[in-house]
């Protein structure tokens, strides 16, 4: 079976999925309550607006939602009879990881080109560049923290592991200054957790590292900082998923 088909079978296969379904509408659903109704939506912030902030924050959070849930469910189904007869086919591992990276992307645009279409008739303002950057840079980060769902899926080796990595995403997107502005004590606890480092690089076309604490004063993030908490999670994760691969194959 040629690649282009397998990438066609498990696409319609996971889109028929009615979680993936609720994971690519609520960031949404946030944008459109939280970026598009809001009394500041339209005030001017960085190389844009609010809106545009608001923006780029839930379509990270929708594209990474997509990418953790699926990659976790491809761990569980390598290890259970989907994977069973798929190891019966000629597909090498490299195949079946290619098809599942490009499944990922591809469901991963679902909610970015929803919530940018969104922001582009609403209330989002920013330069061209702000928009193509900000649109790159989080589809490449939302690939990268796909590990995050394989650990678990991995570890796991149920269905659990992709409820608890997406459930947990959420509390590490708040942590993250995804949801709401940190500032003080939070804002400093969110420089050690795994998508504060990703959302500074995302918005960092728009904002150049300019945010707003919860206490309304201004916040300068460094993209040093950023870059390097995003490289550091990456290699934990990736050494965390090989840990549990090995696991399950000693098993």
């Amino acid at each position: 079976m040629k690649i282009p088909t397998l990438i066609s079978i498990d696409f319609k296969r996971a889109l028929r999925d009615s979680g993936t379904i609720f994971v690519l509408g609520i960031p949404l659903l946030m944008f459109i309550i939280f970026g598009t109704t809001t009394s500041y939506a339209e005030f001017p912030f960085g190389n844009g607006n609010v809106a545009m902030m608001t923006m780029i924050n839930m379509a990270l959070y929708g594209a990474t939602s997509v990418t953790v849930a699926l990659a976790s469910n491809a761990a569980v189904e390598r290890m259970q009879g989907w994977g069973r007869q798929i190891a019966l086919t000629p597909l090498r591992d490299s195949q079946y990881v290619l098809v599942k990276v490009v499944v990922a992307g591809l469901f991963a645009l679902l909610p970015m080109l929803a919530i940018y279409l969104t922001g582009f008739v609403t209330t989002s303002e920013a330069p061209a560049r702000v928009w193509a950057l900000s649109f790159v840079l989080i589809l490449a980060g939302a690939l990268v923290m796909a590990l995050y769902g394989l650990f678990f899926g991995l570890a796991l080796k149920s269905d659990s592991g992709t409820t608890i990595a997406t459930g947990t995403l959420v509390v590490l997107s708040f942590l993250g200054n995804l949801f709401v502005p940190l500032s003080g004590t939070m804002l400093t606890i969110s420089k050690f957790t795994p998508l504060y480092g990703f959302g500074v690089i995302a918005r960092w076309p728009l904002a150049e590292g300019a945010n707003v604490g919860m206490d309304g004063n201004a916040v300068q993030e460094s993209l040093q900082l950023a870059v390097a908490n995003f490289a550091v999670w990456a290699l934990v994760l990736a050494a965390a998923s090989l840990w549990a691969f090995k696991r399950s194959r000693s098993r």
